[in-house]
Formats: structure tokens, C-alpha cells, sequence
């Protein structure tokens, strides 16, 4: 049977968070797969380029996702969208959350682009698109927009670390996004 970079992470992601991440080494991740270390070293440099390949995977989910959440008022379109995003991103646990941002921040191919730390695909065209539509707002102050608000949940991400997981961690996101983008329940 052929083990696929995209086996390899799924097998990883499910140990990471059964056992947490610091508690599984490459090793652990071969035994469970059947496979050898060249292996697994044939697809990802170490633990923390599977993290980044399952953001980039989900990522790539996450925007599929969009279209399904449609509603002609576009406010309520984003909101639903960012509501979707943090219940998504908070069921990996606040431990390998945390250590998603770190892998974020410590790859080499993201430094360049690393104030933007751990949130929404700036370059995605929809995204931005939907952001424009629901703000009004040109498309450079769109981009800006969903800087901030990447910034803001890499210091949401930060804060449910150090409080354990202690708080809910979508309604605190949807705070985020209503205040950055105006997203309000009134009409």
C-alpha cells in the first residue's frame, strides 16, 4: 500500500491529538503507518511542516467552504463564514492550535509573510471579494481588514493557550470579526 504525504498527515494530526503533540515524535508516526522514516522525511522536514501542510489542506477546505454558506446579505454571509472558520480551527484543542502558530511562525518558507500570523488566506480572491462586498470597504483596506483580523486570532490563539482551553474560543472569534469588519445582528 502506498502511504501519500496526505496519509502521513492525517495519521499525525489524529496522534497529535490524541496523545498531544509533544508527546509524538516522527518515530510514533512511522510505527502507526507501517512506513520507514526516509518515508516520512521523503515528504515533510519534521513535525512542524505536518502542521503547516494540514493548515494549507484545510485552508484550501475552508474557502470550498465558503460558497456553501451563502445568503444574499453578504454581512451575514461573512459572518457565517467566520463563524465556520474559528468552530473549525477550535476543534484541534487550544495545545495544537498553539503549536500550529509556533510552526507558523518558525518555517522558513512563511517568515517573509509571518505578521500575518495564523488566520484566513489573505490572497484568497473570494474571500477578499466577500470582505469588499460587505464592507464597502476599496480592496486594499479589505486585505488590511483581514490582517488585523489574523492578527487578532493569533492573539486569541495565544490567550485559550495560556487559559486552557478555559473559554469559548468561537464566541470570542465571532467578537472579533464583528468588531473588525461591523458584522452586527442588526439589521
Amino acid at each position: 500500500m502506498k502511504v501519500t504525504k496526505k496519509d502521513i498527515c492525517l495519521c499525525a494530526m489524529n496522534l497529535f491529538k490524541q496523545h498531544g503533540f509533544e508527546n509524538i515524535y516522527v518515530q510514533d508516526i512511522c510505527n502507526e503507518l507501517g512506513i520507514t522514516r526516509g518515508s516520512f522525511y521523503h515528504h515533510f522536514r519534521n513535525k512542524n511542516d505536518v502542521l503547516l501542510f494540514w493548515e494549507l489542506c484545510d485552508e484550501k477546505d475552508k474557502i470550498d467552504k465558503l460558497n456553501e454558506l451563502f445568503d444574499a446579505d453578504p454581512k451575514i454571509h461573512l459572518k457565517r463564514f467566520f463563524t465556520y472558520y474559528a468552530s473549525d480551527i477550535s476543534k484541534i484543542g487550544c495545545d495544537l492550535l498553539y503549536f500550529l502558530l509556533i510552526a507558523t511562525v518558525e518555517s522558513a518558507d512563511n517568515m517573509a509573510n509571518s505578521h500575518q500570523g495564523i488566520g484566513v488566506y489573505i490572497g484568497s480572491d473570494s474571500i477578499i471579494d466577500l470582505i469588499i462586498e460587505a464592507t464597502k470597504k476599496p480592496r486594499y483596506l479589505a486585505q488590511n481588514l483581514i490582517r488585523h483580523y489574523n492578527m487578532a486570532i493569533t492573539g486569541l490563539i495565544l490567550e485559550w493557550k495560556l487559559a486552557n482551553g478555559s473559554f469559548d474560543f468561537i464566541a470570542e472569534a465571532d467578537l472579533i470579526a464583528e468588531t473588525i469588519f461591523g458584522l452586527t445582528n442588526k439589521k
